[in-house]
């Protein structure tokens, strides 16, 4: 407050309290990397600390110690910043800075909720672009939908958005989704809306039956198997959580089917710990690929694009020129707005393997960098006349 500032001008400033070392945890591989800690000058700080005289020296003759600047937090650092600049100032002037700042932050805050209204409008538009390509698509009208589509973008590169409050953004936002799917598209989010009804009932349902199954194999569940197993038996187990994770895909429990795939990979990655003959790393590497691509479907339905993405790579790193493969992460890529990537992908896959699938998600991908370069066009057009 006001009166801390105006005391610390007053005061001299204590010495800063070092830091105290934080180690981050270790994330996943396919997870975020945790951030690393930074305790080293502090430690450097703690060893140094006793080294000012030594017992041989005299104290008369010493050279006094040298003043150790120790690492702040960011209160500390905050306050030792404010009672520098609050030197000679009045209380006045002291609230007139604290006023000021505060200014700032909370405009900081509003420029920090628009950018993510304006991100949030943005993929609003682009998810209803995918669409009519995806559950009860044909429901759509898909020439009126992309005329109001249109106009949208019109509008988002517009002077009226560009000047838009974040208020503004958010209420265009809210005017958007009401028009499409309480108007242009209400067959199909009606549809889709009793769908994810019916599926959470059906999940409901399984979970009593899911958590029987992790009670009656809840040795299996962790990976403890540390047996010598031959190829084929081995081989044998990996192939039937296979199998059980493709019953579990086809009643809708993705995230279960998941890790059925993911515990038949585990026994998949045990083979290079045996002597194989050429045949069965041909045969483990096909199962190991199978599982991939499995485990890289579960995440494209659950919406997961960025571990849809991952598996899609890993199963590339054993087959590099998978049809499957290189269309998955094409359309997770897609989804994830890295078209030109995406396109990339699209490119390696031989005309005479591409199916309707593939031919529509490069005509999606296609019109998507069009309307990207459309864009810049118009923004161009407008900043330079």
């Amino acid at each position: 407050g006001q009166d801390h500032l105006v005391r610390a001008a007053a005061e001299p400033a204590a010495p800063a309290a070092p830091e105290e070392a934080a180690t981050a945890p270790a994330a996943p591989a396919d997870e975020a990397a945790a951030t690393p800690a930074s305790g080293d000058a502090a430690a450097a700080d703690g060893a140094d600390a006793g080294d000012a005289s030594t017992d041989n020296e005299d104290p008369a003759e010493a050279p006094a110690p040298e003043e150790k600047i120790l690492p702040m937090g960011g209160a500390e650092r905050a306050a030792a910043e404010a009672a520098e600049a609050a030197e000679g100032l009045t209380p006045e002037e002291v609230a007139a800075l604290v006023a000021a700042e505060n200014t700032m932050q909370e405009q900081d805050r509003q420029a920090t909720l628009r950018q993510e209204a304006m991100n949030a409008f943005e993929s609003f538009v682009l998810n209803m672009r995918g669409a009519p390509h995806r559950a009860h698509g044909e429901l759509i009208e898909r020439e009126a939908l992309n005329a109001y589509l249109d106009s949208l973008e019109d509008w988002q590169y517009s002077e009226e958005a560009e000047a838009a409050s974040m208020e503004a953004w958010a209420a265009k936002i809210a005017e958007a989704k009401q028009k499409v799917e309480g108007d242009l598209c209400k067959t199909w989010h009606d549809a889709i809306e009793a769908e994810k009804k019916a599926t959470e009932e059906r999940l409901a349902a399984q979970a009593e039956v899911a958590a029987k199954e992790r009670a009656e194999n809840a040795d299996e569940e962790d990976d403890h198997d540390t047996r010598k197993l031959k190829f084929s038996d081995r081989y044998r187990i990996a192939e039937r959580n296979k199998a059980e994770g493709t019953e579990i895909f086809k009643s809708g429990n993705w995230k279960l089917a998941a890790a059925r795939y993911n515990k038949a990979l585990s026994h998949c990655f045990k083979f290079a710990d045996l002597q194989l003959s050429p045949e069965q790393t041909a045969e483990g590497n096909a199962l190991k690929l199978s599982c991939t691509l499995n485990m890289c479907m579960c995440y494209i339905k659950m919406e997961n694009y960025e571990k849809a993405e991952y598996h899609a790579s890993n199963a590339l790193d054993i087959d590099g020129a998978n049809v499957k493969a290189l269309y998955r992460r094409a359309l997770a890529r897609q989804h994830r707005r890295k078209f030109e990537e995406a396109r990339a992908d699209l490119r390696l896959i031989p005309e005479e393997k591409q199916d309707k699938a593939i031919q529509k998600l490069k005509a999606r991908v296609d019109a998507e960098i069009q309307r990207q370069k459309n864009k810049q066009k118009k923004m161009a057009q407008r900043m330079f006349g």
